[in-house]
């Protein structure tokens, strides 16, 4: 049995603030990122930034499977905010 796969890449310029990944429509996994604030050095001058911890957030797993409404609420909902993101404000990744 020959398996194929395919991936579309899609950029948009807004910050990330959380994990969001929807498998197959039944599972999603979340997770907020921390905010930490720092300096950084340029040209020699301190300058305040703050950086997002997406290596320290810890994710949640929702699926349609467990028999939860609240957890195929989530899933359905995670997919529709993907879904007008990809629609909306992202384009195409020519790399």
């Amino acid at each position: 049995m020959l398996k194929t796969a395919r991936a579309e890449i899609r950029i948009h310029d807004v910050p990330p603030l959380f994990k969001l990944y929807v498998l197959n429509n039944e599972e999603a996994f979340f997770g907020f990122y921390s905010i930490r604030q720092h300096d950084v050095q340029i040209k020699g001058t301190a300058h305040p930034m703050f950086d997002l911890m997406g290596k320290e957030a810890s994710l949640f797993r929702y699926t349609t499977r467990d028999g939860s409404p609240v957890s195929a609420q989530y899933v359905a909902q995670a997919r529709q905010w993907f879904t007008t993101v990809w629609e909306t404000i992202s384009r195409e990744f020519t790399g």
